[in-house]
């Protein structure tokens, strides 16, 4: 596949996925979501790739779905909408199942199904400019990308409700200190830093961390694959509330949202 929105490079033994739409902030739409999912898939077949690395190329890590997607089908057929639901959900199942150990760099806003993409991962180490953010409600939806299987997992159940019903903004240093990742640093010293990390576990038993991913995996996610179904279903049933297009003309608008309840 040619890639059009992500860089795929090799450094080392170390799979760098660099997510690569600057000006829409690495928003995920089809086309993103689909190149992530083949970059992925490549990691996994290349021998030369000990280690895979997710990061966003410009001053966000990604801020969650394509709002233009979103409103270009607004009122219209489910189906592309379902599709991007649903490539969503294969992403972040597959991070979870690939053998080889994935590690996330987030540098800026984390929102959405890039809030859930980094928490898909391994290790996740953020800038200390990173925003971390459940904004599904904001607009009418629930988290994708696994985001209501994973958080509750990370850092409990009421704190989890309570960041995916507020849709608020989670610092680094909260998101440090409540376990949802592994390491804060300076911005400027995020790629070294991620490097450093990745060709530590390059080096290190890669039979070992496999067997260690696929045990957390039959211990912890399981049911994984039965939930992202779900969630597709009950995302693309809310796309045809009013909240839903509402919330979508509102961003548009640069406004605040008027939900009705509906």
């Amino acid at each position: 596949m040619d890639y059009s929105v992500i860089k795929l490079e090799k450094r080392d033994s170390i799979g760098f996925i660099r997510l690569n739409a600057p000006k829409k902030y690495n928003s995920i739409d089809i086309t993103m979501a689909s190149e992530i999912i083949d970059a992925l898939d490549i990691c996994e077949e290349d021998d030369e790739i000990k280690v895979t690395v997710i990061t966003g190329n410009g001053k966000a890590f990604c801020a969650g779905g394509d709002i233009g997607f979103f409103n270009k089908h607004l009122g219209g057929s489910d189906e592309p909408l379902k599709e991007v639901f649903e490539l969503a959900g294969v992403m972040a199942l597959k991070m979870k199942k690939l053998s080889k150990v994935i590690i996330a760099a987030v540098n800026g806003a984390a929102a959405g199904a890039g809030c859930n993409i980094a928490l898909a991962a391994d290790i996740t180490i953020a800038a200390d400019n990173a925003k971390f953010t459940q904004a599904f409600v904001n607009i009418g939806l629930i988290p994708d990308t696994g985001g209501a299987f994973l958080l509750p997992r990370i850092v409990g159940s009421q704190r989890a409700f309570e960041m995916m019903a507020s849709g608020r903004s989670v610092d680094a240093k909260e998101a440090l200190e409540c376990g949802m990742i592994y390491d804060v640093c300076p911005l400027e010293e995020l790629e070294e830093r991620t490097f450093e990390l990745a060709k530590k576990y390059s080096s290190g038993p890669l039979e070992s961390y496999r067997a260690l991913k696929r045990l957390m995996f039959e211990s912890i996610y399981k049911d994984f694959e039965r939930f992202l179904e779900i969630e597709c279903r009950l995302q693309t049933e809310l796309t045809h509330t009013s909240d839903y297009k509402e919330g979508i003309t509102a961003f548009i608008e640069k406004r605040k949202a008027t939900f009705s309840g509906k």
